[in-house]
């Protein structure tokens, strides 16, 4: 018989274990030949079937069967046996074998032990008339290596029959090994009540108990996942749940019967002539893959993660900078670059393919056909590397939206196509808060920079110097007016002329103050106006375009706009006085301007020339006098220039009253104006709080979905938060601090533990929290708190030069809090897990959370698992995962293959001896090379696997 090992691994076929020849006495159809039963089984596309006539196993007939099956049918040798209970109460059982085993030595000490011979029947006049004790026959089932299947529920002649001993048959492994039954419906019992009370699950069956080929039917197709061996049917006994499958068809052939894309059908690996053939490698090599969990197996070295590599470099994995085999320090080191000598393809079922060299780098544009985890990138994640968190930020991000119902997404394309129609309008309003907080920001930091000792001495330098020019001004020598009597009549008259000239230009130069004035203040108003006039009409654009958009909308619902919000903008009085604004300037402009005749500063300008030329006819006493009252005039101007006033920047009067300022009310002034940014900073925080509430919704589908699919005994209570979280803070914080002097942060790793310290203890949507953490960063930039002794430091020298209102609107604006999706262990981060948890939430939210269906590449799970992990999270969640889409996981760890109950375990070697040839062994659990294979590999690591063997039952399925 052909050996029905299949190299593609445990795959799911059908199944009939409870099938009669005419062999057996009551057969409806004895003139049947074994051909027409074969070629019946195989129309009906029944992959094993066991031949179980009645108290007989007909070698003859099942060698016939076996022959003519060729391969396409395993045949069972089998039995069917009637044990009378008492009374007309009947229970039927079957002793299944293997179909490499010895029929005749079986059935001959069968016939013997449990007394069937030929004599047997004719003393007991007839088969029908034939009983065999269950228990004995049970045991000596399993004594000639069999299994003992007995018919369950409602089926006639069921182990029900049985009243008292039932419990213990169905505890104790050593009498029952399968359950048949009639219908779906009468294991529910079983299932839902008997197994949970004697802690053990039995496989349940159901089988055609066919009686005649020609009218061949099942009332459900029974469906087996493994080899069509005696080894492969064992395999129920350990996995019964993820073994059997009653019913049409297993959804994982109707999934791969619908998207044949999804799964991976063969990797074939090709060499290029020209390349050197002393180095083999992979030529010629086609490995055939399971479309559920394909476990990868070998010792270190040789192999594993390298045809991992090439799937994922096929399949555009974007993690290929973490390849650990197809990278530019192995295998495509230069100068060799062996990738280039090697062609990859990937056929999958549809029967399409996609082909790559295997020195190929994806670009960021290719379309990823898998999702492979590389063991680096656990790793990366597990130690927080950025760059790593990005991507896995993002990918969190597209499961989250996977998980929102399509009701919910309202037409957006992605996670952050919806954040932004939810949160559009709160970010503009924090934006509108933030550039209040600006305006407070430069306040703050002008105040502060004048706060300083620096500054004081500037103001009292400066101080000291008008002082100084106010005492270098000499008082004027007074010069007399020549006496009246004296001065001729001409003199007299030109004194007149000129003291009447003098009151004129004191009147023009009245006005040309006042004017001027006037000007300054319509000017300052015009351009108040205008800006007025531009945020107006910015507010009123801004009304238009939300009234547009929302319009529609609402009178769709049946609403009128105009019912809802209205607006009333006349922008023609404001440009009217814009208007009157810019006369008035324009004709205050002509009045100031030189050239223009009757101009005011014309006419200013024409009496001092007549003044002048009036002095120069004057006598000399005269002239004198009159350049005494000019000189004095000039002096008194002088002497107020210096003493000025208090609202006059650059006077002795100003400097004085800054003095008094800085002594007595700026700190008073700084504190406000910080209490009064604070306040802003509270409303940014309520509304970061609002949009992180709002976000909290969308990953509601997840969290269910998680419940949903939790076990009862499992201990890792994975789920999602939506949080604020610190985003590019810590480098954008020390651009902005003064390395060169002292300070809390001056040296960057002291700093960093500093700044790490303070954060770890902000609740990021309590807006006191994080208040108190700003608080906090300008104490310790106001005072070094690496040194208790020090006197307190000058804000404005922490700070780089110049750049300290910058510094106020990166730490004040929050814009470093960014909301962020986290995985959660129990209420417990991420960041806080130890990296055996972290390796584990990770790996649950890739094969549980993740709905994503290309295949899943996993490169050693278990290296950032902890060794109870591994049994308690790869084991059960990959079992999940492996319905839905194809998994291949590398591991060094066979024990993990063996408890996950993978459907195909290929085992590589490359021999370094021989150019490096690649080679493999491939195929199920029950595969007796593969068992041998694991075994190998186990070598050395036994007596760890003998403790946990007592747990999972590993050694019986190995035959260790």
């Amino acid at each position: 018989m052909t050996n029905c090992n299949d190299p593609n691994g445990s795959i799911w076929r059908k199944w009939d274990l409870h099938f009669h020849t005419p062999s057996s006495y009551d057969y409806q159809k004895k003139s049947i030949k074994p051909q027409e039963i074969i070629d019946t089984l195989c129309k009906e596309q029944v992959s094993a079937v066991a031949i179980t006539d009645h108290h007989t196993i007909n070698a003859e007939m099942i060698r016939e069967l076996q022959c003519i099956a060729n391969g396409r049918i395993s045949i069972f040798p089998s039995i069917e046996f009637c044990s009378e209970l008492g009374g007309s109460e009947l229970m039927h059982y079957i002793g299944i074998f293997s179909e490499t085993s010895d029929i005749d030595d079986i059935f001959k000490k069968i016939e013997v032990k449990c007394k069937i011979t030929q004599k047997d029947i004719k003393d007991r006049k007839g088969l029908e008339n034939l009983f065999c004790d269950f228990e004995q026959t049970s045991k000596l089932i399993h004594e000639l290596g069999g299994l003992v299947s007995v018919h369950a529920g409602k089926k006639g002649n069921s182990i029900e029959s049985i009243k008292n001993k039932i419990k213990d048959y169905l505890e104790q492994e050593k009498c029952i090994d399968i359950l048949e039954v009639g219908k779906v419906s009468d294991s529910n019992d079983y299932v839902n009540i008997v197994f949970p009370n004697i802690k053990r699950k039995i496989p349940i069956i159901i089988c055609s108990d066919n009686h005649n080929i020609k009218e061949y039917s099942v009332k459900e197709n029974l469906w087996i996942k493994a080899d069509t061996t005696f080894e492969g049917l064992k395999q129920i006994l350990y996995e019964p749940d993820e073994r059997i499958f009653i019913g049409e068809k297993p959804p994982i052939l109707d999934k791969i019967k619908s998207s044949p894309t999804k799964f991976i059908g063969s990797l074939k690996i090709t060499k290029t002539n020209n390349s050197n053939p002393e180095d083999k490698w992979f030529e010629n090599t086609e490995i055939k893959l399971n479309p559920e969990l394909v476990a990868i197996i070998g010792n270190k070295g040789h192999g594993k993660s390298a045809v991992v590599d090439t799937i994922g470099l096929i399949g555009c994995s974007q993690n290929f900078e973490l390849f650990s085999f197809l990278n530019d320090k192995k295998f495509n080191k230069l100068p060799k670059l062996l990738g280039k000598n090697f062609t990859a393809k990937l056929e999958w079922l549809d029967q399409n393919s996609v082909s790559k060299q295997m020195s190929y780098k994806p670009k960021s544009s290719d379309l990823e056909l898998v999702k492979y985890i590389p063991q680096r990138y656990l790793e990366n994640l597990c130690n927080e590397l950025s760059e790593q968190e990005d991507v896995f930020q993002q990918e969190l991000k597209e499961v989250i939206f996977s998980h929102v119902p399509e009701k919910d997404k309202a037409g957006c394309k992605n996670l952050q196509e919806l954040e932004n129609l939810i949160s559009n309008e709160i970010k503009s309003e924090i934006q509108k808060l933030r550039n209040k907080l600006k305006k407070i920001n430069e306040k703050v930091a002008s105040l502060e920079i004048k706060n300083t000792v620096d500054y004081k001495k500037i103001i009292e330098s400066k101080k000291d110097k008008k002082d100084a020019e106010l005492r270098a001004l000499k008082p004027i020598e007074t010069i007399m007016e020549p006496d009246k009597s004296k001065k001729t009549g001409e003199m007299i008259n030109l004194s007149e002329e000129l003291n009447k000239k003098r009151e004129s230009l004191k009147k023009i130069e009245k006005r040309f103050k006042e004017i001027t004035e006037k000007y300054t203040k319509l000017n300052s108003d015009y351009i108040e106006l205008k800006n007025l006039k531009r945020a107006f009409d910015s507010l009123k654009k801004q009304y238009d375009e939300v009234r547009n958009a929302s319009k529609n909308k609402l009178n769709a619902l049946g609403i009128n706009i105009d019912d809802v919000i209205s607006l009333k903008y006349d922008s023609k009085i404001i440009t009217d006085k814009l208007k009157n604004l810019q006369a008035e300037l324009t004709s205050i402009n002509d009045d100031l301007n030189l050239e223009k005749e009757g101009s005011c500063a014309y006419n200013k300008e024409k009496i001092q020339k007549e003044i002048k030329k009036l002095t120069e006819k004057l006598d000399e006493p005269t002239k004198k006098y009159q350049a005494y009252l000019e000189k004095n005039k000039l002096w008194n101007e002088k002497k107020k220039s210096i003493v000025g006033s208090k609202n006059k920047e650059g006077t002795l009067e100003f400097y004085i009253n800054e003095l008094i300022y800085l002594e007595n009310d700026i700190k008073k002034e700084i504190d406000l104006s910080r209490n009064e940014r604070l306040e802003i900073v509270k409303e940014i925080i309520l509304k970061k709080t609002d949009i992180v509430n709002d976000y909290s919704i969308l990953y509601k589908p997840v969290d269910e979905f998680i419940k949903k699919h939790k076990k009862e005994n499992d201990d890792y209570q994975v789920n999602l938060a939506v949080s604020l979280d610190f985003k590019n803070f810590d480098d954008k914080f020390f651009n902005f601090i003064n390395q060169s002097v002292s300070g809390s942060f001056r040296k960057y790793e002291q700093g960093a533990e500093k700044i790490k310290a303070l954060k770890s203890t902000v609740d990021m949507v309590n807006s006191n929290s994080v208040i108190n953490f700003l608080n906090n960063i300008i104490y310790n930039l106001e005072n070094d708190t690496s040194n208790p002794t020090s006197k307190p430091n000058e804000i404005t020298k922490q700070i780089k030069p110049n750049d300290l209102q910058e510094f106020y609107d990166f730490i004040f604006g929050l814009e470093y809090l960014q909301t962020n999706y986290k995985l959660m262990l129990g209420n417990k981060l991420l960041s806080e897990l130890s990296p055996g948890e972290k390796g584990a939430v990770l790996l649950i939210f890739y094969l549980l959370i993740d709905k994503n269906d290309d295949p899943l590449l996993i490169d050693q799970p278990e290296d950032n698992l902890d060794n109870e992990s591994v049994f308690k999270i790869l084991v059960e969640y990959i079992k999940v995962a492996k319905k839905r889409r194809q998994i291949i996981i590398v591991t060094h760890n066979p024990n993990l293959a063996v408890v996950c109950d993978a459907e195909q375990i290929i085992s590589v070697n490359i021999d370094k001896k021989n150019g490096n040839k690649f080679s493999f062994k491939s195929g199920s659990i029950e595969n007796p090379k593969i068992n041998s294979e694991i075994i190998r590999i186990l070598e050395g690591t036994l007596p760890a696997f003998n403790i946990r063997d007592q747990k999972y039952s590993i050694s019986k399925r190995l035959q260790i």
